[in-house]
């Protein structure tokens, strides 16, 4: 009976497709961890992922290719996020968030830009892309000290407009945002 609760739980908080954390899990661990780095006063740092021109992948691969797609990106960035306090999860659609504990804005960005780098490398073809012949992505990075009566909430758009600002200058790169308190 308990493995098959343990096992309930580890589906409920999985993405079916890629295999890394669904967006339930990440609003968990969000949570836990803004609170435990508030009592800490340490940092917490957000990575939010998106792939470039993913629709184009889709109408020019289809759609069995996108799920792979977005399966190995899910898997590279696993890969990249190595420490035990590092969550990989998809946030929805093709974003994944990766939510770096006890991170400052340094470390965070020698995360992402790990992530850039391994996408780049893994060289999957997308010939529908406007940027380059392959896969890329575009991040944002957000990290600072969460104080008393802040909402975990403005790590995320924090994160989130640093990942629009790449967006708008060009996609395949990653714009850094650090708020104090």
């Amino acid at each position: 009976m308990r493995r098959a609760n343990e096992l309930l739980a580890r589906q409920s908080t999985t993405d079916g497709l890629t295999g890394v954390g669904n967006r339930r899990l990440f609003d968990q661990l969000l949570q836990t961890e803004w609170h435990r780095a508030t009592r800490a006063n340490r940092p917490l740092a957000l990575l939010m992922v998106d792939i470039d021109h993913f629709k184009q992948y889709n109408d020019c691969y289809g759609h069995v290719s996108g799920d792979d797609c977005l399966r190995r990106v899910a898997t590279l960035l696993r890969s990249c996020a190595g420490r035990g306090g590092e969550s990989v999860c998809r946030y929805g659609g093709e974003e994944f968030a990766v939510l770096l504990v006890d991170t400052d804005l340094a470390g965070a960005q020698v995360v992402a830009q790990r992530c850039l780098d391994s996408v780049r490398l893994a060289a999957i073809e997308h010939v529908g892309s406007p940027v380059r012949r392959s896969v890329s992505l575009s991040i944002g990075v957000a990290s600072f000290i969460p104080q008393n009566g802040d909402a975990a909430q403005r790590l995320i758009q924090t994160a989130d407009a640093a990942l629009y600002e790449a967006k708008q200058a060009g996609r395949a790169r990653l714009i850094c945002q650090q708020q104090t308190a």
